[in-house]
This record gives structure tokens, sequence and C-alpha cells, in this order.
């Protein structure tokens, strides 16, 4: 029989919270994180607004010795990662390591170490030595799992926009083929740069029309719509089988039925 799939953890790093409790009032109050793009010099663009992760401070979060290996991207993984864990109330060496997992979705990985690498390539001649395990999309997880010793699988889901969802899915069908007991999975993204708005652009991909009031920039679906906005930040869930949930006593937030 078919093993059920709960939640029982949440993390996020967010425009309107770097926490799920910030994050959830800001969502019930209809706030926006959208505003002025301080993170690129965007005269030369035609967007300028983005949704910009505010006040993260990874030093009270993260070994100071692992952070410098780190992208943005990969801080705002475990960072989320270590909430959501937290949130699920697992005692310290509670878990098979074998049985718990990592599969975060990501669409483009560390973008911000590989500009960064570019201006040191062209300006100082040389590349920093962490360029590619900062740059590499799956090495998101892959401190996720270093920092919870988490020794089943652990990988990347790179399909755009798609990933978290893919990432969840793939997840929940890890627990229910009876191969792991717990995963950590969601998504996470840090790609306010240059390259990437410059890119963007180029393709006439981003939202240009509302540049003097960005808190209505992103409207999908709308018909003044023009475009997205570029954003950042990490959602992590706890993804647990049902009877192991159960049997620990843990919260369930709400069953993992599918996805789509």
């Amino acid at each position: 029989m078919e093993r059920r799939v709960v939640i029982t953890g949440m993390g996020a790093v967010t425009p309107i919270g770097n926490n799920v409790k910030d994050f959830w009032q800001s969502m019930k109050e209809g706030r926006s994180g959208i505003g002025p793009n301080t993170r690129v010099n965007i005269d030369k663009y035609p967007s300028k607004v983005a949704g910009e992760v505010k006040d993260f401070n990874p030093d009270n979060i993260i070994d100071k010795r692992e952070l410098r290996k780190m992208d943005r991207y990969a801080q705002f993984c475990v960072a989320a990662s270590i909430e959501a864990m937290t949130d699920a109330n697992f005692k310290a060496d509670s878990l098979d390591p074998e049985r718990i997992g990592v599969i975060l979705g990501n669409g483009i990985g560390g973008l911000e170490s590989l500009e960064d690498a570019y201006h040191s390539l062209f300006e100082k001649g040389r590349v920093p030595v962490m360029v590619v395990p900062k740059m590499i999309s799956n090495i998101g997880p892959a401190h996720v799992a270093i920092t919870f010793n988490a020794q089943g699988p652990c990988y990347s889901v790179v399909t755009a926009c798609a990933s978290a969802t893919d990432a969840l899915g793939n997840a929940a069908d890890w627990i229910r083929k009876g191969i792991c007991d717990v995963m950590i999975s969601g998504g996470a993204e840090a790609a306010i740069v240059e390259l990437a708005i410059g890119g963007f652009c180029a393709i006439q991909a981003l939202s240009t029309r509302f540049n003097d009031n960005p808190q209505k920039a992103s409207r999908p679906f709308d018909k003044d719509r023009d475009g997205f906005v570029m954003g950042e930040g990490a959602g992590i869930l706890i993804l647990e089988d049902y009877e192991h949930a159960k049997k620990r006593g843990a919260r369930i937030y709400a069953e993992f039925a599918g996805y789509g």
C-alpha cells in the first residue's frame, strides 16, 4: 500500500518576512514585497523594480565557516530549512540519516557568485577558488544535507518556474515508495543581479510599466500585465510519512495529496 505524505514543518525567507510568522502576517495584511530595485544599478534597464529580501543576516543562523562557501541562494536554502526542521520539532539524532533526503527546486543557481567571478576574471585576472561549487544549482540542497547529515537522495530540480513544485512532487514520491521517511523540499532563488536583469530585459520578460508604482507590477493573469518581477527567497516544507509523523506525535499541517 502506498504511504501517505504529510507536511510537518515550514520555513521561509521572503521579501515580506524572513520567517514563516512574519511572512504569514504580511500576507494577512496584504503587504507587497515589491519595490525599487536597490541591488542592481538599473539606470540602463527599463525594468526598475524587484522583490528583494530585506534585513537578512545569515551570520545569526549559519556557521561562519560554512557561510564563506555559500552563494546567497544557498544561504536562503539553509536558513529556511533550519526554520522548517525546527518547526517540525525533530530531536537531535532522532532520524536515520539514510532515510532523510533533500530535493529543492531552483531555476538558475548561484548567479551572484557567477557574476562576481566574471568581474574578478576581467578586472583582476583571476577567478575565485569557490566559484564553481557556489554557482551550481545543486549546491543549495547539498548544504542543507550537510547541515542535517541527510544521507538520502539529495539533488536539485531545474524546470524554470515549476522547479519547486516538481521538487515537492519528487520528494513526496521518495516517501510514498518507502525509501525515505522525511524529505526537506521546496525552492529557492537569488538572481537579482545585473546578468539576470539584463538578460530578462533583453527578451522583454520583465515588467516595465509600473516602475513608479512597484506594488502593482506583479499581476499574473491580469489583462494589464506586462511581464514578471524579479524576486528572491526560499520556501521549504518538511514532508513526512504519515505513520512516522503520527508515531512521534508531530503536528501535521496538511496532507500532501498530489501536485501539478
